[in-house]
Parts: structure tokens; C-alpha cells; sequence
């Protein structure tokens, strides 16, 4: 995996049909988040960043690993115009 986010012409914020970014593959999180042409706060084709998602499905490691990071916003909004943290009320 390093090799491959060690080419310069591979696009890291490309989506698929979903509009979901490797950023959401849990295997490469943290090689990611140390990388500056990443968006930590992309969000999927409902605006819901990865943060979003690891709050709604209660992924508490993935939740801290991502709010570790300075460049992860918590108060991204969704299309719904929620934060990430909003989806647990």
C-alpha cells in the first residue's frame, strides 16, 4: 500500500459510485491522514464525511483515530445540513 501512495500521479480523492474516497478503507486511515493531498473531510454522494460514518456505526477507534488528526473537522455538516456527532441523537 505505501508504494502505491508513494506515486505522484495517483489521485487520492478520487471516488467510486458512491463518491466514497480510499480515505473510508479502515486499512489506510492513518497512512492517509499523514498525506496533505487528502481530504479528511471529503464527503460520500449524502455529503457525510468519514467521521460521519464511523460516529453512526459506533466505530469508537475509528472516531478517535480520525478526531486525533487537527485537520479533521467535526462540525462538517452533511446535505441534511448534521454534524458527524448529530446522527447519535
Amino acid at each position: 500500500m505505501k508504494l502505491l501512495l508513494d506515486l505522484e500521479d495517483i489521485n487520492l480523492d478520487s471516488t467510486d459510485k458512491d463518491q466514497l474516497t480510499p480515505l473510508w478503507s479502515a486499512g489506510i486511515v492513518k497512512l492517509l491522514l499523514d498525506r496533505k493531498d487528502v481530504n479528511p473531510d471529503s464527503g460520500d454522494k449524502n455529503g457525510q464525511s468519514p467521521l460521519g460514518w464511523a460516529v453512526k456505526g459506533r466505530h469508537e477507534r475509528m472516531v478517535k483515530l480520525l478526531l486525533d488528526y487537527k485537520n479533521v473537522n467535526p462540525e462538517s455538516r452533511d446535505h441534511r445540513e448534521c454534524t458527524p456527532f448529530e446522527h447519535l441523537e
